[in-house]
């Protein structure tokens, strides 16, 4: 479930309200055009921001890489259940994004959201260091089970305050980011991720070979501290937008105000329905691309790594571009296009098979997928009042969870049942298992896109009205 050099709307007038204006403006990080001096990274907050969820990201993809190796060749080496001892572990990482992340958006409007993101940090830099000894501690000490026992316990106790994490960390760019900046601040997120995605793994599998999962383990453990170090510098403007949510109310209360407000407002449940959708697709190619490449491009296993590289590339292309042009850039039109194409390119994708033009269309994809994802968080941002945004950011976090959980359990068992030995020919096309599936997927896609397109044709973010005219 997160850039753009734009004109700050910053009143010139001489009255004390205009003064107000601009002092807010100022403490805030409003810049003006990139044309007039500013800085790549917005202004000091959101730099100090960027620095530290980069550090931790690299972390997470250290760390993760780290347990699927440390389990499969260590822990479970040799043992016939080591696949289902590595899926124990993505699914006690993915299990708080689906049971913890709703309430947790209610805190994340409750809290001081940056003191809320520091305290989360040091609880993970404590759960994380705690795996240490447990990967030192030889297996004759400890036996298997009891050593995959606390992996999972822990793993999965980090995920929960990474829940608590998130939605200030969401909410906390709409405090320090004026609305006209944000697609840019989005893109340079966008960026964090896919660099981190293709140098992470990389990485993690050198220090497990050269010096085991404990220097992982310990790297992870420090980026959460600095990523701490970094917030705490961070001083966001002191206004009084979250009122509405100091005014201590039943937290169920809270709870239900939040998703009523989301399913009932426009822009929101657009984002929420499209982001679903999208994620069907996702779902399917998650647990379904490495026999696509061995059933329909009649390549072997190991080339399913390339499909994953090339899918990387191309989202970090697509943030790069979507972050230099995103001025010229209406966010709810490259929200719809960006789903409506990657449909279109997954039914192109279904068809194929040979691995080159896979790679191609993949990289494609990719782009595609950098540009919505940079797109979705300032159409929240901007649909979503102050003392909403940390719901809002949970209940899309969640809906996206259950989608890609849903869709992935939905492919693998439609392709292992019915349609196991299925295959067909349409209008001199032939369908087989799995491309059925992915070209159904690339149908909801472009279908999501069409629904978003048609909803969000009137919604303009700040400076948006004044850069068509221009252009």
């Amino acid at each position: 479930m997160e850039e753009r050099a734009a004109p700050t709307q910053i009143s010139t007038g001489s009255t004390a309200g205009d003064t107000t204006k601009q002092d807010l403006s100022a403490v805030s990080g409003a810049n003006l055009d990139r044309t007039n001096g500013v800085p790549i990274f917005i202004n000091r907050n959101y730099a100090l921001l960027w620095v530290g969820r980069t550090i931790s990201i690299g972390g997470d993809y250290v760390f993760n890489t780290t347990l699927v190796l440390w389990v499969s060749i260590q822990v479970a080496a040799g043992q016939s259940w080591a696949p289902l001892a590595v899926s124990g572990v993505v699914l006690a990482a993915g299990l708080p994004a689906i049971l913890v992340s709703l309430i947790a958006g209610v805190f994340a409007d409750r809290w001081d959201r940056r003191r809320a993101m520091v305290h989360t940090n040091l609880l993970n830099v404590g759960l994380i260091a705690a795996l240490i000894p447990v990967a030192l501690l030889p297996t004759s000490t400890l036996p298997p089970g009891w050593k995959l026992s606390l992996i999972y316990l822990l793993v999965f106790l980090a995920g929960v305050v990474t829940r608590f994490y998130i939605p200030s960390s969401v909410a906390l760019v709409g405090e320090i980011v004026d609305e006209a900046d944000r697609p840019r601040a989005s893109g340079l997120n966008q960026m964090s991720y896919s660099l981190c995605s293709i140098a992470g793994p990389s990485l993690a599998t050198l220090f497990f070979f050269i010096f085991g999962p404990p220097l992982a383990i310990l790297l992870n453990a420090l980026s959460f501290l600095a990523a701490s170090l970094t917030v705490l510098l961070i001083h966001p403007p002191r206004t009084p937008l979250r009122t509405p949510s100091r005014q201590r109310r039943n937290f169920w209360d809270e709870f239900r105000t939040g998703i009523d407000f989301c399913f009932h407002h426009t822009i929101l449940r657009v984002l929420l329905i499209a982001t679903a959708l999208i994620f069907i697709q996702e779902g399917a190619e998650r647990a379904l691309t490495i026999f696509f490449v061995g059933q329909n491009l009649h390549a072997p296993s190991g080339d399913y790594g390339f499909l994953l590289t090339a899918s990387a590339g191309g989202v970090a292309v697509g943030a790069l571009l979507t972050t230099v042009f995103a001025r010229y850039l209406s966010m709810g039109r490259l929200f719809g296009l960006s789903l409506l194409l990657a449909g279109g390119l997954e039914l192109l994708y279904a068809r194929q098979s040979n691995l080159l033009p896979v790679l191609i269309i993949c990289s494609f994809q990719g782009l595609l997928f950098g540009a919505f994802n940079i797109a979705l968080s300032p159409l929240m941002l901007h649909a979503a009042p102050d003392h909403m945004r940390g719901r809002a950011s949970s209940i899309l976090g969640t809906l996206t969870g259950v989608s890609i959980m849903l869709s992935t359990a939905l492919a693998g068992w439609l392709d292992s049942t019915l349609l196991r030995n299925f295959h067909t020919m349409l209008f001199g096309v032939t369908f087989g298992p799995v491309d059925t599936i992915f070209t159904f997927a690339g149908i909801i896609t472009i279908l999501s896109g069409c629904y978003a397109l048609v909803n969000l044709r009137r919604v303009r973010l700040k400076g948006e009205h004044s850069r068509v005219k221009a252009n």
